[in-house]
């Protein structure tokens, strides 16, 4: 399933004084940025190449380093005064923090200056200076793996029953290819990959950060709370509570929840530090970009040994108050249950009934134990931003904690395996998670599946994984490229051209 283009050289940029040199090597912290390949490499062995436009993106920041940069100096200076929108520039900068290892929320690379730009905050050294050859690509290497059907997937009903994919080996065929073919489809792409760009420059056109108008649900976008005390052991709940709340609200049949990785974007796209409080018109600025009806806000603080939550719901068009409310925990370990209740009460105000996918529970759909879930919480965060070592670290104290903490052992196999490419580390993970799956949702049951099909290279059962998923849950941004991928691996090119569509579409 590999497609690769290698170069003799790379072509070197035109160079003139404005522009950041192509002709070095720079130190950053634990990284290593090649401007010549073009890569950044980590002290643990990875690296990653980046497109050209977020290559000069993250030069002009290194040899600015010493001020902030603004947007409209970035883009004039990378685009050359080609017209484009912010958006353009919000996803070289996501780029090169997934690259780096960074997170916009601790940031130790790139800061983002809310409103203004952005400023380069690691420091620097230069450690060699290489010359620039100028050659053109001479050579296409392609390889493809076999293509053999493996069983059934599922169960007789897929609508209630998953079964694990078998365990089935692929060996690898060589296949003649036209690379004439494979370039007029990475010119297809890319075309699809502009029209997705041009269409950003509209706020009602964002999505992946849009939240689909589904008849009869009432969409819902959740902030991240504020924190009130100061005690800086309960930071993490900042995030932690508008993830329980997302987790638990997601399950319910009549709303519609902007998940919390398309809400770390929006805040990207509008300038706004995730780590600092955020304000009603923030906070409406933010739900309308998402086209949501009703947003959520909450605060939450210590006193006397007590953990306090409080939780407003806004009419999003209008900023009125729809209602509030609050809960008080004697001890944190009642705090998952008591979110379930406010879950509950939350959703039958905005539905007009009880809902029973909610009352399920954070308790019984991923634990009763708040250590291991603030383990997995930050596991999870540590994995977006590419920290793989820590993410496993901290995944497995929260099946330490927790045995029976299924999520957290399927998010220990993803990263292994989606992530770090390193199947044989994760499969027992996510069989682990499979085993416990009985309480989890259908969309974290299927994920699962697509999880261990891949890691045991049974690819056309990841696809119909991956197709259920995008089919129930069209929020799951992420599907997308991952369908797009595999099923460009299993050669099915007029599908995964209309799924990369799609996937822009929800992207840009």
């Amino acid at each position: 399933m590999k497609d690769e283009i290698f170069p003799k050289s790379r072509v070197s940029s035109r160079e003139d004084s404005t522009r950041p040199s192509q002709h070095h090597i720079y130190r950053l912290a634990d990284v290593e940025v090649d401007a010549s390949r073009g890569s950044i490499r980590r002290d643990d062995g990875q690296e990653q190449h980046l497109r050209q436009q977020t290559l000069q993106v993250l030069l002009y920041l290194i040899e600015h380093r010493e001020r902030g940069v603004s947007k409209e100096e970035l883009m004039q200076e990378v685009w050359n005064g080609t017209a484009v929108t912010d958006d353009a520039l919000v996803q070289c900068i996501m780029d090169i923090r997934r690259a780096l290892g960074d997170d916009s929320r601790h940031p130790r690379f790139i800061k983002t200056i809310p409103k203004v730009g952005y400023s380069l905050i690691a420091p620097v050294k230069e450690a060699a200076q290489i010359p620039v050859q100028t050659e053109e690509i001479t050579s296409i290497k392609l390889e493809y793996e076999e293509d053999i059907s493996p069983t059934a997937l599922v169960a007789e009903d897929r609508s209630t029953s998953l079964a694990l994919p078998p365990r089935k080996w692929f060996g690898k065929r060589f296949a003649l290819a036209s690379a004439l073919a494979l370039l007029l489809i990475a010119a297809s792409v890319f075309a699809i990959y502009w029209k997705g760009r041009q269409s950003a420059a509209s706020d009602q056109q964002q999505a992946g950060t849009t939240i689909p108008r589904v008849a009869g649900k009432e969409a819902l976008a959740v902030m991240y709370f504020e924190n009130l005390s100061d005690s800086r052991d309960l930071d993490w709940l900042r995030e932690g509570l508008s993830d329980m709340l997302i987790t638990d609200l997601s399950r319910s049949t009549k709303l519609a929840v902007l998940g919390r990785q398309q809400l770390h974007l929006l805040f990207e796209r509008v300038g706004h530090n995730p780590e600092s409080n955020i304000r009603l018109d923030q906070a409406l600025n933010v739900a309308r970009r998402a086209q949501a009806d009703v947003v959520v806000l909450g605060s939450f603080a210590r006193m006397e040994g007590k953990i306090r939550v409080d939780v407003q719901l806004y009419n999003a068009r209008d900023g009125q108050l729809l209602t509030s409310e609050r809960l008080v925990v004697e001890q944190p370990a009642q705090l998952l249950t008591q979110v379930d209740l406010l879950s509950l009460k939350l959703a039958s105000y905005l539905s007009g009934s009880a809902d029973p996918e909610v009352s399920a529970g954070l308790s019984r759909v991923m634990t009763n134990n708040l250590q291991a879930y603030r383990y997995y919480s930050l596991g999870v965060e540590k994995a977006n931003a590419l920290l793989y070592v820590e993410a496993v670290a901290l995944l497995e104290k929260a099946v330490a904690l927790d045995p029976e903490f299924a999520m957290a052992h399927a998010r220990i196999g993803y990263t292994y395996v989606m992530c770090w490419v390193r199947p044989e580390e994760g499969k027992p993970a996510l069989e682990k998670a499979f085993q416990l799956s009985g309480g989890l949702t259908e969309k974290d049951r299927l994920s699962i599946v697509a999880w261990y099909a891949v890691a045991h290279e049974d690819y056309p059962a990841a696809i119909d994984a991956y197709r259920q998923i995008i089919d129930r849950y069209p929020l799951e941004v992420e599907a997308y490229w991952r369908l797009a991928r595999l099923l460009r691996g299993e050669e099915q090119m007029e599908e995964a051209l209309e799924i990369a569509k799609q996937f822009l579409s929800q992207t840009f």
